[in-house]
């Protein structure tokens, strides 16, 4: 008699979950930041001009000793949007800059990041309860093998990226999966772009997808440019190096340069961030459904939807080391127009 009660026991739990969860019946996270449909239309630029976004409140996010983020969220027929605010005393929008010390070249300097990882079709094992810590593997004792990757080709994750100086250039946040692929030396591995040309260059890079990372620049700007002035040249305001004897302890070079904006899938998150008095804010939209692999698919219906996610904050670092204050997981719930 106690094992029938207890079976039906956790058939009710079971329902109760199912019934308040996406389609796949994971249930939803604690934490949840509800959509509105809105049909007033939203431009990702950072100025916050629409009047929707001081109508709906804040959820905040809280991360590991890092600094709270604020979200909201909307979506019209097409498109869903999300605005974003962090604080951050220091405003680093650099990728990074060769430097020549007399005998080496370095290029320690990083550029402020955020990061949002969707579980993909609820496919993610435990997501709903550790949220990125469920592919963060972290075992090793040495940081340097720490990698993040999905636990099967089964799981899927879907990974917007947007950088402080690289995505502002023009307007875009780097669109990237996760698959399981794994090796413990570069904890990048896992992490593919989407399809699509991403417009900029690293400096010293044979090719965009080279792993092993060069020792020194390619290229120089040209006469009359300075890396202080010119962070992120174009192509045309670069050229080859061809003696690296003129140059001297001090001497800058930028490391990005691009040849324009993001193309493809790669492209499809629009996202501008504005630094003010010592807090980012962040516009972010994408259509619902791209029709593009890889990418996760909202879909509004006649009951609320979740989709569930983790945030990530990066204060002008890039790991590894993991240098990152992660979230718990996050449910974003679509409510019905």
């Amino acid at each position: 008699m106690k094992k029938k009660i207890l079976t039906l026991a956790l058939m009710i739990i079971v329902t109760v979950l199912m019934g308040c969860s996406s389609d796949s019946g994971k249930a939803p996270t604690k934490l949840v930041v509800p959509a509105q449909f809105s049909e007033e239309k939203i431009k990702p630029d950072g100025n916050l001009n629409e009047k929707i976004w001081k109508e709906i409140p804040f959820t905040t996010i809280e991360t590991e000793n890092g600094p709270d983020v604020l979200m909201k969220s909307v979506y019209s027929e097409e498109n869903i949007s999300f605005l974003l605010e962090w604080k951050d005393d220091t405003f680093d929008n650099v990728s990074k800059v060769w430097e020549f010390d007399g005998q080496e070249w370095n290029n320690d300097l990083e550029q402020d990041k955020i990061a949002i990882l969707w579980d993909r079709d609820d496919s993610i094992a435990y997501f709903n309860l550790k949220g990125c810590q469920a592919i963060c593997h972290t075992e090793n004792s040495d940081n340097d093998l720490w990698y993040m990757a999905t636990n099967s080709r089964q799981e899927k994750a879907d990974l917007w990226f947007w950088m402080a100086g690289i995505g502002n250039i023009y307007g875009f946040a780097d669109d990237r999966s996760m698959d399981d692929a794994v090796d413990p030396t570069l904890m990048k591995a896992a992490r593919k772009p989407d399809r699509g040309d991403p417009g900029f260059y690293k400096n010293g890079y044979k090719t965009p997808v080279q792993r092993i990372a060069p020792d020194r620049p390619t290229k120089k700007l040209v006469e009359g440019l300075t890396a202080s002035d010119t962070p992120y040249p174009t192509v045309d305001q670069m050229e080859d190096i061809t003696s690296y004897k003129v140059f001297q302890a001090g001497d800058r070079i930028p490391f990005i340069y691009f040849e324009g904006p993001t193309t493809g899938s790669r492209g499809d998150v629009f996202a501008r961030g504005v630094y003010d008095e010592g807090k980012w804010t962040l516009e972010i939209s994408r259509k619902l459904n791209t029709r593009q692999k890889g990418d996760i698919v909202f879909e509004p219906g006649s009951k609320p939807i979740y989709y569930m996610f983790g945030v990530a904050v990066f204060n002008h670092s890039e790991p590894p080391p993991i240098e990152h204050f992660p979230s718990p997981p996050v449910s974003l719930r679509i409510d019905p127009n």
